[in-house]
C-alpha cells in the first residue's frame, strides 16, 4: 500500500521531467535540424536564426526556414534579408541560416 501512494505521489512530479520542451511553432522539424531561435522584433517582423549539424544541408536550413515563417505569418510575409554562414565547433563545420521576416 505504501509503494501505491508513494508511486502515486511521485509519478506527476517525474512525468514532468519526461516532456520536451518544443523549440519552434512548426510541428514539423526536419532531422538534423539542432537549434531554432525565434526574436520578434515588434510591428510584426522577427530575426529567425536556424542551426544544422554536420550532416545537414544549407538546402534543408532553408526548407524549415520557409516552414518556420509560414506557421507564423500563414501566406502573408515578406522576406527581408536572408544570409547563410558556418561555425565551427571543435573542427567541424555546421551550417547556420539566419534571416528576418516580416508578416503582412
Amino acid at each position: 500500500m505504501r509503494f501505491i501512494v508513494t508511486f502515486l505521489l511521485i509519478f506527476p512530479l517525474l512525468s514532468g521531467c519526461l516532456t520536451v520542451a518544443e523549440t519552434s511553432s512548426n510541428k514539423s522539424i526536419l532531422p538534423n535540424i539542432r537549434e531554432i531561435n525565434l526574436i520578434e522584433m515588434g510591428a510584426g517582423r522577427h530575426n529567425l536564426q536556424i542551426r544544422g549539424n554536420v550532416y545537414t544541408q544549407q538546402k534543408h536550413l532553408r526548407e524549415q526556414y520557409m516552414r518556420e515563417v509560414q506557421a507564423i505569418c500563414g501566406n502573408g510575409y515578406e522576406i527581408e534579408d536572408l544570409e547563410t554562414s558556418d561555425i565551427t565547433n571543435m573542427g567541424h563545420k555546421k551550417p547556420v541560416l539566419e534571416g528576418t521576416f516580416k508578416c503582412k
